[in-house]
């Protein structure tokens, strides 16, 4: 690539590009919405003679540009971009970058929930085998400085929705879409242009991993090539070179067809949703020839990731989890399907326009109470009333605070926003973690377990 690199948007990613093209000798320069963006202290110090123009989106700067690096929370729909896009500069996200440059084999994983699992239980399953692997995206490190490593024998990367949105390029050895419910409708007009975004990780020649439980996914196995191998997975028995369940001597086993690997009592994760990560994350990796020894091993030691239906503590009897990372009512769905009864949901934040009614039906029959935080609170208690009892905190120690008052022993208490965090919190880390702080605070008054 020559010539100038306009990044839109700064923050990780933003800096991360940055770094990408510095090293390559590229010139890069930066136009960002605000006028203050993250990281940009930082970006003055190792780009001193690089130009920056914040508190709007530089038209000049853009249609100058010979590539414009896109950073995954800024819109295609962008008016500046729009005009770039029309003089003919190139629109590129991070992962399209990465995609140009990468020098091994990826594996990739986008859905609505269940990314980073996924993605982490296959990074482990590779490293069980004995492979290097470099791991990130979506998840932790951006995937275009992973390459600035010496190069790993895989590339494990999570990529959303938005990622993808900029990404043309990308042929994973082995791709899935785990699972497609409604998000970021704030941001895609219809559910059909979301599924579309995501259906750009299935793009190229490698392997396709299919879940067969979910509607929207299952459609894949009509839309890819013949050519290319499909793996299959369900919490039914499994099709014909695929991954499922079996029953066997009173135990449900993972299977890959008649072959029995493990009994999913030796998964550590709580809850089915999770059996089904599991079957994804091991149909990816068989789909580059690793063992289910190497599977199997590395299922048996993962106890999951922070946030992300974590078990925090127990006192007098009632069980405490943090499920921050649900930003979506698919992944709260999935949560308190995972649970038993008797839970107490603490629910609320910013809601991306989603639909709460779906959560109605399964709260009436699981949810004694839900404590409702947050900016779209008010929406959320019209779609759940008459379901469920409900009460309204203004803080997440008063959301504990309230739930701890009502729970008794037998009970789970369960954070699982179905929201994203940012009209309270830098972010669901943050927001999972004054949970943790808050249950804590609770078991050290009544004296009982973390």
């Amino acid at each position: 690539m020559n010539g100038k690199v306009v990044i839109v948007g700064l923050g990780v990613t933003g800096i991360a590009c940055a770094r990408f093209f510095k090293q390559r000798s590229i010139e890069v320069e930066v136009t960002d919405s605000r006028d203050n963006p993250p990281c940009l202290e930082q970006f003055k110090q190792e780009f001193p003679s690089s130009m920056i123009s914040l508190g709007g989106f530089d038209e000049q700067m853009l249609v100058s540009a010979n590539a414009i690096i896109i950073s995954p929370g800024v819109s295609l729909r962008e008016p500046a971009l729009m005009k770039a896009a029309m003089s003919g500069v190139r629109i590129w996200g991070e992962i399209e970058v990465f995609a140009r440059f990468a020098n091994a084999r990826v594996i990739a994983i986008t859905g609505s929930n269940g990314k980073s699992t996924v993605t982490t239980l296959v990074a482990k399953m590779l490293e069980s085998s004995g492979k290097k692997v470099a791991v990130g995206g979506n998840l932790g490190t951006p995937a275009v400085a992973l390459i600035n490593e010496e190069a790993p024998d895989f590339y494990v990367i999570e990529v959303s929705s938005f990622q993808l949105e900029s990404t043309f390029s990308l042929s994973p050895s082995s791709a899935v879409i785990l699972n497609i419910s409604e998000d970021h409708m704030d941001r895609y007009s219809s559910i059909a242009e979301y599924v579309n975004a995501k259906k750009r990780v299935i793009r190229g020649y490698g392997d396709v991993v299919v879940n067969m439980d979910d509607l929207l996914t299952r459609d894949l196995l009509y839309t890819v090539e013949p050519t290319r191998r499909i793996y299959t997975y369900t919490l039914n028995p499994p099709q014909e070179g695929g991954f499922g369940l079996r029953n066997n001597e009173g135990r449900v086993w993972i299977c890959f067809d008649e072959q029995l690997i493990m009994p999913i009592t030796d998964i550590k994760i709580p809850g089915m949703h999770n059996v089904s990560n599991v079957l994804a994350a091991m149909a990816l990796v068989y789909a580059v020839d690793i063992g289910f020894e190497s599977m199997v091993e590395a299922v048996k030691q993962f106890a999951g990731l922070d946030h992300r239906t974590q078990f925090v503590a127990q006192t007098n009897g009632v069980d405490w989890y943090n499920d921050s990372k649900a930003t979506n009512v698919g992944a709260t769905l999935a949560a308190v399907n995972g649970m038993g009864d008797n839970l107490i949901l603490i629910l609320g934040g910013e809601g991306k326009g989603a639909d709460f009614s779906q959560l109605k039906a399964e709260f009436a029959e699981k949810v004694k109470l839900v404590v409702l935080i947050g900016k779209d609170a008010a929406t959320i208690q019209q779609c759940l009333e008459g379901a469920v009892e409900i009460k309204h905190a203004g803080t997440m120690k008063e959301a504990v605070e309230i739930a701890n008052a009502y729970a008794v022993s037998g009970d789970t208490v369960l954070l699982s926003p179905a929201c994203a965090s940012w009209d309270m919190f830098n972010g669901y880390a943050e927001r999972g973690a004054e949970f943790v702080a808050q249950v804590q605070n609770v078991v050290k008054k009544s004296g009982g377990e973390a």
